[in-house]
């Protein structure tokens, strides 16, 4: 029988890595290495000459708990509570921003619910947060969909972008997600992409291309393009009432593109720490005469249908098999179950709802 698949082929990564990547890692915070925060979250920032030291707690700090596979984490218990502080300068243009966290509900100031950020603060624009005025990422989830990622990013010259629902984490769930951007070749050109990664995944849950943001700066204004300040639970100080109601448990900023087996060997080293979602099983169909099994990369959110004809040259011959799925952002099956010597051809449709 000839099959014909009109989708993207999907390649799964099989290696087992058994540590975190360190190289070019300028920002680590890691709540299995501080289980206090009375004093702030000590970070280390192993790509950095002499780098390292304790985000201040910002109002009220956050609880250290733990889960009962052993990995531990702070969560926010009630509004102002964060920590953030200056860092060692560290030079960020490309970059990737990996953040392990839980949303819980319902929320607290129920406005915009910060995450995390980290960012250059001019230290000669005034008192924080108008202070800064340069580079700068920033994550939380908005007010419109508590469940639903945004993300704000900013270059040196204010070129800035807010992302709104850029992937959909849920509540109760943990998850490790990885934002990484590429620099835009220059301050003109318009090819920055910024990725979004979950759970180990090698392949990206979203992509947004054609981006503008160059973080590269001046030659004569180099600190523009320096990450001196970092924070968690909160963006502005001045609003750190907006705390999201979750959990945080790793951070680790990057000053370079993670590649998606790098983004793996993070995933695979600590994954066993937390009780991350079983993957969906996919129901095999049974007792089946004739079965075609298509294997589609998927986009979350996004409606598939398979679809199958005898004539593929035909636009008006394709008929439903009657099998639609719901992208949840990894590899998923569809399974067409069709007489002997019925169609013999299948494709596969993609809308958004």
């Amino acid at each position: 029988m000839k099959i014909l698949i009109a989708c993207t082929l999907f390649f799964a990564a099989t290696l087992s890595w058994g540590q975190v990547i360190t190289n070019n890692l300028v920002l680590y915070l890691d709540a299995n290495i501080d289980t206090s925060g009375a004093d702030g979250w000590d970070f280390t920032q192993p790509a950095v000459s002499g780098g390292g030291g304790t985000l201040p707690v910002v109002n009220n700090a956050p609880t250290n708990l733990v889960e009962a596979k052993g990995g531990r984490y702070f969560r926010a218990t009630g509004t102002s509570q964060g920590f953030g502080g200056t860092v060692p300068d560290a030079p960020v243009y490309s970059y990737s921003w990996e953040v392990w966290l839980r949303l819980n509900a319902p929320c607290y100031a129920c406005i915009d619910d910060a995450i995390a950020s980290w960012r250059h603060e001019d230290p000669g624009g005034g008192s924080f947060p108008n202070g800064f005025t340069r580079n700068w990422c920033s994550i939380f989830v908005g007010a419109a969909d508590r469940r639903e990622l945004d993300i704000n990013i900013k270059d040196f010259d204010g070129t800035r972008t807010d992302f709104s629902d850029q992937i959909v984490l849920g509540f109760g769930d943990w998850h490790q997600m990885v934002i990484t951007y590429q620099d835009a070749s220059d301050a003109i050109t318009g090819d920055g992409v910024l990725s979004f990664y979950l759970n180990g995944d090698t392949n990206p849950v979203h992509v947004v291309s054609d981006l503008e943001q160059h973080n590269r700066g001046f030659q004569a204004e180099p600190d523009h393009s320096v990450m001196n300040y970092a924070s968690t639970w909160f963006i502005a100080q001045g609003e750190a009432n907006r705390n999201m109601n979750g959990d945080l448990a790793i951070l680790r900023l990057y000053d370079v593109v993670l590649t998606p087996e790098q983004i793996v060997q993070n995933w695979d080293a600590q994954k066993a720490l937390y009780p991350f979602p079983e993957p969906p099983s996919t129901i095999v169909p049974v007792n089946q005469t004739d079965l075609v099994e298509v294997q589609v990369d998927t986009v979350n959110g996004t409606i598939y249908e398979l679809q199958r004809t005898t004539s593929p040259l035909a636009d008006d011959n394709w008929q439903s098999a009657e099998v639609f799925i719901k992208g949840s952002g990894s590899a998923m099956r569809m399974y067409d179950n069709r007489d002997p010597g019925g169609p013999a051809y299948n494709r596969v449709s993609v809308s958004v709802p």
